[in-house]
């Protein structure tokens, strides 16, 4: 009798500890993983991991829960076979049906309510214990995330998006937050959500075609290149090119405003090399890096490394700003 019950005890705790921690991994915020890993917290790098690899979390989360409801079943079985020898198969179920509650509330909703409250701290405090039963559930959770991926595959189906979707709203709160203790003015609450809002987008959405975009030939002179400028009011101009390899020239252009601002009459013109971009590289990445670079422009490329469009940062940049 005493075995049945610090064994029943023991499942309750360990059920509070997976179901809490369950809900910990889910609440806890990103961002302040994500500080405190960079500034070199080992259990924040550990959690941060956890938080990344949910399938994993999850996992070991109901490998474990399994392992100690059939504990805890086990153990109210033994405890009426103590209390009531004679009950047989009654005594057990309704025993077992008067430790219900008791496991709900104390093995399911508690832990849970707690750990939502306080994700981050409780997790800090519990972070040994996850490592253990994480390395002591290896092999089982494992298979069960072999199952999942497998039935992931043949439904067709990913967790990604609804990932992304949640670290987007994680995002939200965040800059909501900080806009309501005065951190964040609200221009600058816009700007950033509009800046997650565009980061990932690929760079063929904001790209120029090459069948819209005047070009200058070869033998343009400078006096193509003003009479250009001053029409469409665009200081940057492409030299066609449509197809170019490691052997062929790269993909250039003019600005206009270098031959305004000459010392002395220019000859020919001031050619400068395009930077390249594949039509499926992020908006920030190419965003920064022009602006990095001081380059007003920049050439867009589709299958066989042929030129498809192009891309100025001022429109770029507007595109930052009417998101906002």
């Amino acid at each position: 009798m005493i075995f049945a019950l610090g064994l029943f005890v023991v499942s309750l705790l360990f059920s509070a500890f997976f179901s809490g921690v369950e809900t910990g991994f889910y609440r806890v915020p990103r961002m302040r993983l994500v500080i405190d890993a960079v500034g070199g917290d080992r259990i924040a790098r550990g959690l941060l991991w956890g938080a990344n690899n949910p399938d994993a979390v999850v996992a070991t989360n109901l490998v474990g829960n399994n392992i100690v409801n059939y504990l805890a079943s086990a153990s109210v079985v033994a405890m009426a076979s103590s209390l009531l020898p004679s009950a047989g198969i009654s005594g057990e179920v309704l025993l077992t049906i008067l430790s219900t509650p008791l496991v709900f509330v104390c093995g399911e909703l508690l832990p849970k309510r707690a750990f939502l409250k306080a994700p981050y701290q409780l997790l800090r405090r519990s972070f040994w214990g996850v490592a253990a039963t994480t390395v002591l559930l290896a092999a089982p959770s494992f298979l069960l995330w072999l199952v999942c991926r497998a039935l992931s595959r043949a439904a067709g189906a990913s967790i990604e998006p609804l990932r992304m979707a949640v670290r987007r709203r994680e995002l939200t709160d965040a800059f909501s937050e900080g806009h309501a203790v005065g951190i964040l003015s609200s221009s600058q609450r816009e700007l950033a959500l509009a800046t997650f809002a565009l980061g990932a987008k690929p760079l063929r959405d904001f790209m120029v075609p090459v069948a819209r975009q005047p070009r200058l030939t070869t033998r343009a002179n400078p006096d193509d290149v003003l009479r250009l400028a001053r029409r469409h009011q665009l200081d940057a101009w492409p030299i066609e090119a449509t197809k170019f390899d490691d052997s062929a020239t790269r993909p250039s252009y003019v600005r206009a405003s270098r031959l305004v601002t000459a010392a002395e009459p220019v000859e020919g013109l001031p050619i400068e090399p395009l930077t390249l971009f594949n039509e499926s590289t992020p908006y920030l990445q190419a965003l920064t890096q022009l602006e990095a670079s001081g380059q007003p422009m920049a050439a867009v490329l589709g299958p066989g490394r042929k030129v498809v469009g192009y891309v100025y940062v001022d429109r770029l940049q507007q595109a930052l700003w009417d998101a906002a």
